[in-house]
């Protein structure tokens, strides 16, 4: 199968690199980046090797987190302000013993937060600095990858295709007959979900009348899921089978006899992303898959590219690039 482009959930990837050489001795954010370059290309290479190479960055705070406040909320994220308050709780401390515990704790965390930081660096400079040069590049305040993928998967031109890739299960519920999606498992295993071949969320999403968009979000308020919304079926009492339930949020049934009903409704319209306001990330969507797509390069790294007559994002001139000049000095130059 040809496609015309190849839509990458950047920040799984390069999480997943980020696990991979952090402990390296000579690790630092150039170090990552070319990790991450070197698994998108062969990704690129070996499923779509002439389509336009698309990037999908998450960039906090999330749309999702301000309409629901327990959204992803038990996840453990620690700052240097987490380290400090710990260090002031070291520098009081008068046992022994407890100070050897906190100093050891605030040896772990200090490294913790380091190496963090490299992974944000490196992040911030693919997603900026590398914009436009080896790939087009996606991120915007408030939208996951997941969102990023699911409106872009709406708006694949007629007689184009286009190939999802991430881990995310989410994204099986992207796939329409202009998009596959290539799910990336670990120890080299990957699934191919396309509509020309039936796959279980696709037949009940037909059975129940719903489309894979919708079935997703019912899906996670019901079962509960990753991002900590709390599921229907966990609750006490007597509950609705799942085809119940996923017909009813669905419908625009009022609830005012049922408070819980009323709730999920609520998460649900919360988890859709399509009752925001994507007006402007709409615009940024069309602007990266139309026909006459131009680079949006930086002055510099345009005359940098031009002077070395490579051509964006295509792997043979990116290994020519890494050659000729090492990651370290190009981001110097052109961090922003």
């Amino acid at each position: 199968m040809e496609y015309n482009y190849l839509i990458v959930d950047a920040s799984y990837f390069l999480r997943r690199n980020f696990m991979v050489v952090q402990h390296m001795v000579n690790f630092n954010y150039s170090a990552l980046i070319d990790s991450f370059l070197n698994s998108i290309f062969k990704l690129r290479r070996e499923h779509c090797p002439s389509g336009e190479l698309i990037l999908l960055f998450d960039k906090t705070p999330y749309i999702c987190s301000e309409r629901i406040k327990q959204y992803k909320k038990d996840r453990e994220y620690i700052t240097q302000t987490d380290v400090d308050k710990i260090k002031e709780e070291l520098e009081k401390e008068t046992d022994e013993v407890k100070k050897k515990e906190l100093a050891e704790k605030v040896a772990q965390l200090e490294q913790r937060v380091k190496v963090e930081a490299v992974y944000m660096h490196a992040k911030s400079s693919l997603a900026k600095c590398l914009k436009g040069t080896l790939f087009n590049a996606i991120q915007v305040q408030g939208y996951e990858a997941d969102n990023l993928a699911y409106l872009l998967s709406k708006m694949i031109p007629d007689g184009k295709r286009a190939l999802l890739a991430s881990v995310d299960s989410d994204w099986i519920y992207f796939v329409n007959n202009k998009v596959d999606y290539l799910r990336v498992r670990s120890k080299g295993r990957r699934d191919m979900y396309t509509t020309s071949k039936a796959f279980p969320e696709l037949e009940e999403s037909k059975q129940l009348g719903i489309s894979l968009h919708n079935l997703g979000i019912l899906k996670e308020i019901y079962y509960g899921g990753h991002n900590n919304v709390p599921g229907y079926c966990n609750l006490e009492g007597e509950l609705l089978e799942f085809p119940d339930f996923a017909k009813l949020i669905y419908s625009q049934q009022n609830f005012s006899d049922s408070s819980t009903l009323t709730e999920y409704r609520n998460y649900y319209e919360a988890l859709d992303i399509d009752t925001a306001d994507n007006t402007e990330i709409l615009k940024i969507l069309e602007d990266t898959i139309k026909d006459d797509l131009k680079y949006d390069r930086d002055d510099k790294v345009k005359s940098y590219f031009e002077f070395l007559k490579l051509k964006p994002s295509h792997f043979d001139n990116y290994k020519t690039l890494r050659n000729r000049l090492t990651l370290d000095n190009i981001m110097e130059d052109f961090l922003i």
